[in-house]
């Protein structure tokens, strides 16, 4: 299957893999992401993935949200949608919350209701669905839990969908470094302007990607 990205997709598969759709050397470990609804930061997040989990063996990818029948209803729904489990190599174990592929990358399925089922494990990649949901101690606390050896760094990666009310200033806190790219097509110039000082207020920003964007 030909995935087709767009131009913001496109910028942050480009930071995470090479040609040859292995992790890149020069990956940021943190890569975080804005959008309205629709804007296309679901899809992403199930590209990056499912190829870091077929292209490398023994991964232990962490996908969250705040509540897991949110999990159930968006992200497991559509990853499978996307990447159907008998023609892409792994098997969704339903009792256990999993994907589990051939090479023994899983990709786990936890949620911050129950913050026990996610400090509970060590894992090599963490993404985060609506990360607005969260608190700066669930962002802290899988952070902490990035303790995998199967990929050459570890990963962190923060999907936020963003609106005028919903920008939470303890999504990213002050000493993550990256922002690779933002998704800006669906906002309005006040909600730019919006973003642009909430960037300013964070101490250790930022990638030159975003400033250019506006």
């Amino acid at each position: 299957m030909k995935i087709r990205l767009n131009e913001n997709q496109s910028k942050i598969f480009a930071n995470v893999f090479t040609k040859e759709m292995f992790m890149r050397e020069d990956c940021p470990r943190e890569i975080a992401f804005w959008g309205g609804y629709g804007s296309g930061k679901s899809f992403i997040t199930i590209i990056i993935a499912y190829n870091l989990c077929s292209q490398h063996k023994g991964v232990q990818l962490l996908m969250t949200r705040y509540s897991y029948r949110q999990l159930k209803d968006t992200c497991i729904v559509q990853f499978k949608e996307v990447y159907p489990p008998d023609e892409y190599g792994y098997v969704h174990a339903k009792a256990d919350n999993e994907f589990q592929f051939n090479n023994n990358s899983r990709i786990i399925f936890r949620s911050f209701d129950d913050p026990r089922k996610i400090l509970s494990s060590s894992y090599d990649v963490v993404i985060m669905c609506q990360a607005e949901e969260l608190k700066e101690e669930h962002f802290l606390g899988a952070l902490g839990r990035l303790r995998g050896t199967a990929l050459p760094k570890k990963l962190i990666f923060t999907g936020v969908t963003l609106d005028l009310v919903g920008v939470k200033r303890d999504i990213m806190t002050k000493t993550y470094q990256m922002i690779v790219c933002i998704f800006v097509q669906v906002l309005t110039v006040i909600e730019k302007t919006f973003l642009l000082i909430t960037l300013k207020i964070w101490k250790r920003t930022t990638h030159p990607a975003i400033l250019n964007s506006f």
